[in-house]
């Protein structure tokens, strides 16, 4: 019975935390999608952009004592 009772709880919680994350989620991808249409670039484009100005080479973080 407390067993049961245990992985009842764990679960709730699981679900509740599937629940908050997947909101999370959603909120952000609106936010993303909405910066790309102030910026008039479709969805593809704006993310590549991003991608290409926040990355770093692994090398140059290694160096700097980032990593």
């Amino acid at each position: 019975m407390v067993n049961d009772d245990v992985n009842n709880k764990v679960i709730n919680i699981e679900i509740k935390v599937a629940q908050y994350s997947a909101k999370a989620i959603l909120k952000t991808m609106k936010k993303i999608m909405e910066d790309a249409t102030e910026k008039s670039q479709p969805l593809a484009d704006y993310l590549s952009g991003k991608r290409k100005t926040n990355s770093r080479k692994l090398k140059d973080m290694v160096k700097k004592g980032q990593l």
